[in-house]
């Protein structure tokens, strides 16, 4: 099988799992993309493999459905079903080992989110981008006043 297929195929079955826990815990299109920041339509294209994650997003989602990433991943068996298939390296992988990596690379200062955390994220997500940059400078100061 190419890189090409290998790849199609892992994103059909990360959107075919992002699917299946939207419905398993009875949530629709439009309570995810709330969720995300994201229009509807922008939330469609992720389970339907036209657009990609990314990491803050892909956090945001598990986080919803109280799973782990990697416990996500392990669901979707992404990488072992295909392990076999050749040997996979950085350009190989579809960007979501990226965030694996990320994480792997980073365990010891990782944590889960407090609540509060999460509502920041949440709200952060719907600001435009001068606003997020005005929202960052702010916080700069209060850090260091």
């Amino acid at each position: 099988m190419d890189e090409k297929n290998i790849k199609r195929r892992v994103n059909l079955k990360i959107c075919h799992k992002l699917k299946e826990l939207r419905k398993a815990n009875g949530y629709s299109q439009e309570f995810v993309a709330s969720k995300l920041g994201v229009s509807r339509q922008a939330y469609s294209y992720y389970e339907r493999g036209e657009r990609r994650l990314d990491f803050l997003e892909f956090k945001k989602l598990t986080d919803l459905y109280h799973i782990s990433i990697d416990d996500f991943l392990k669901e979707v068996n992404a990488v072992d079903e295909y392990a076999d298939e050749r040997s996979w390296d950085e350009k190989t992988l579809p960007s979501i080992n990226d965030y694996v990596s990320f994480l792997e690379r980073n365990k010891s200062n990782l944590k889960p989110f407090s609540e509060l955390e999460k509502e920041l994220l949440y709200y952060f997500g719907k600001l435009s981008g001068k606003d997020k940059r005005e929202l960052i400078e702010i916080a700069k100061i209060k850090i260091n006043p």
